[in-house]
């Protein structure tokens, strides 16, 4: 069943992608949606990277890349795509529910550190939400 993995690999950028240009869109037509910065965090390096750089070799992919930087363009966003590990994505728990537990080599302070980054990233990109108590 090695083969039923691999194709679900496969697709699994697309179905991120696709979630990805929806997000875009999201942020493009909300009222805060003109001239605005947009951060966007993602645990799939590949997309990550191939929608930061706006390249890739699969037109598949390239097609979605495209829809976001039209959806950006039409809007005036200045688009940033950064990498997050899995282990620090939250909206990723239920999917690893049933997989083996951590071997020991995660380190707890350096999860820790990556938290307290990812904390001050969001001060910078929304420093409304502190003073809303979000943070």
């Amino acid at each position: 069943s090695s083969a039923a993995s691999d194709v679900y690999k496969r697709q699994i950028i697309y179905l991120e992608a696709r979630a990805l240009v929806r997000a875009v869109k999201r942020c493009a037509t909300s009222s805060f949606g003109k001239d605005a910065r947009c951060l966007f965090l993602g645990d799939n390096l590949a997309m990550i990277l191939a929608f930061e750089r706006s390249r890739a070799r699969d037109y598949k992919l390239l097609i979605l890349i495209r829809r976001a930087n039209a959806w950006a363009m039409s809007r005036g966003l200045r688009l940033r795509y950064r990498w997050i590990p899995s282990e620090l994505n939250s909206s990723d728990k239920s999917s690893r529910m049933f997989e083996q537990k951590c071997d020991g080599k995660l380190n707890l302070s350096e999860v820790a550190s990556n938290v307290r980054l990812l904390n001050r990233v969001f001060k910078a990109v929304d420093p409304l939400a502190e003073l809303c108590g979000l943070y």
